[in-house]
């Protein structure tokens, strides 16, 4: 929009310079000028288009949005067309991204270590996460469920933050669960 703002801006400064050095008068038979008031017509006419312009454009620039896309996109690895960051399958080419990813390098990332396919759905591995609980147990005996959590907190967060979708959450939850339940 701002592009747009910045294009029509020009046209209504370009018009409103046009307007004003505009040539409003005619020759008359005995070589006088005098003025033409269809021509001054015209000329108000092109510079309250060229004003309107200017001001359409200048609020465009100021206030219109970049072309730059606010959403989290990224390159489909098979089609290398632009899709949403969470997505788990490619809206061009049907393809799934989330089990490209985990076949590349499943090390590399702790968040896929989480993730299974149940039914052919993408979903949180309960198992591993009620394992996890039980490691941060291990190392922090004795402390609640929230001691845990905060002193694990960068390491939890990295993990969550390489989640898709909306699956950072329900392993919070999970998590949680699993570290409160020792506690009863």
């Amino acid at each position: 929009m701002k592009a747009f703002g910045v294009f029509i801006l020009i046209v209504g400064v370009i018009v409103v310079f046009l307007s004003l050095s505009m040539d409003t008068s005619v020759t008359t038979t005995y070589g006088q000028r005098v003025n033409n008031l269809g021509l001054m017509r015209d000329q108000q006419n092109y510079l309250i288009f060229g004003s309107v312009c200017f001001l359409g454009g200048l609020l465009a620039v100021i206030f219109g949005k970049s072309q730059t896309s606010s959403r989290n996109e990224i390159s489909c690895p098979f089609c290398a067309e632009k899709i949403l960051a969470a997505a788990k399958v490619c809206k061009h080419c049907g393809r799934d991204i989330i089990a490209n990813a985990m076949q590349q390098n499943p090390e590399s990332n702790d968040a896929y270590k989480f993730l299974w396919y149940e039914n052919n759905v993408l979903a949180l591995n309960k198992l591993d996460i009620k394992r996890f609980a039980d490691e941060l147990i291990e190392k922090m005996p004795g402390q609640s469920a929230d001691n845990i959590l905060k002193a694990n907190f960068n390491e939890i967060q990295n993990i969550k933050s390489n989640m898709p979708g909306n699956y950072a959450n329900e392993f919070s939850e999970i998590l949680y669960f699993f570290l409160a339940r020792k506690d009863a």
